[in-house]
């Protein structure tokens, strides 16, 4: 409740079931927030019947194949989601505009300058975003496809060092920022549609406003976050222990990634991952 009024200036749709235990804050919720506002009751439903529909097949209410924003109230935060309903499931939209408002709300006349920075290019499956040797092009987010990061040892042997999917952010860390050539390579491993903004067009959003600004800070942000996860769940963790987190985080991946790849990631042999996924090890 405390956020509200950061959220209020936007249209609110408020979506409750008449008889959820938390009714009473859908209510109060709504008694606050600043017109424009709306609150929609639905007839016999609980709280948990809108997270999959319940037995009545609640969810339909919402037009099929239109995109529609929310925010969720989790853990004392609100957050800005779009969806899409489509074969009465509800997926999480996962296009740029939907990133970067979750990192500052934006008026539409803003997020559209926001955009204006960005290009959109569609890459073919093993094209590369940035290459060893190279300045990093940009920072880039993927609205399609799925992509690899990795460098070579001293062997020569390629290590893959992380993974992009939609609504990711990429780039060669060690490059962007300080423009010097990267040690790293980004590989599309699927068909991928493409935003990218390069350094200078990043500098000239800080430039234009705070909000900005923010936008800029998390791509930082996720930098140094990406590392941390990346030492603390995987470079630290036990066989068993990083290939359950791996998972949990990417339960796709055995479908889009090579499994040499994979294995490179975790920092284990083919064999011991076989293992793993058999529950052998």
């Amino acid at each position: 409740m405390t956020h509200l009024q950061d959220i209020s200036p936007r249209p609110i749709l408020f979506i409750m079931g008449e008889k959820a235990h938390s009714r009473y804050f859908t209510e109060d919720a709504y008694k606050k927030a600043a017109e424009p506002k709306e609150l929609v009751i639905i007839p016999g439903a609980r709280h948990i019947d809108l997270y999959d529909g319940g037995d009545k097949n609640y969810i339909p209410l919402l037009p099929e194949g239109n995109i529609f924003s929310i925010f969720i109230y989790e853990k004392n935060m609100y957050f800005f989601r779009r969806f899409v309903l489509l074969n009465n499931k509800i997926f999480v939209k996962k296009d740029i505009s939907t990133y970067l408002q979750q990192i500052v709300p934006l008026a539409p006349e803003k997020e559209e300058e926001v955009l204006s920075y960005f290009h959109k290019r569609s890459y073919r499956k093993n094209e590369f975003l940035f290459r060893q040797g190279q300045i990093s092009p940009g920072i880039f987010f993927l609205e399609k496809g799925f992509a690899r990061v990795y460098y070579y040892s001293e062997e020569g042997k390629d290590i893959t060092s992380g993974f992009a999917s939609e609504g990711s952010v990429m780039t060669a860390v060690d490059s962007f920022y300080q423009r010097k050539r990267t040690e790293f390579c980004g590989q599309l491993l699927e068909d991928s549609d493409v935003y990218y903004i390069s350094v200078e067009e990043l500098n000239k959003l800080v430039d234009l406003s705070h909000d900005f600004a923010k936008i800029a800070f998390h791509f930082l942000l996720w930098a140094v976050s990406n590392y941390n996860q990346y030492i603390t769940n995987i470079r630290l963790k036990s066989s068993k222990e990083k290939y359950d987190y791996f998972i949990s985080q990417k339960p796709d991946i055995f479908q889009r990634a090579p499994l040499q790849d994979i294995a490179s990631y975790l920092g284990i042999t083919r064999e011991t991952l076989s293992r793993l996924r058999s529950g052998k090890e």
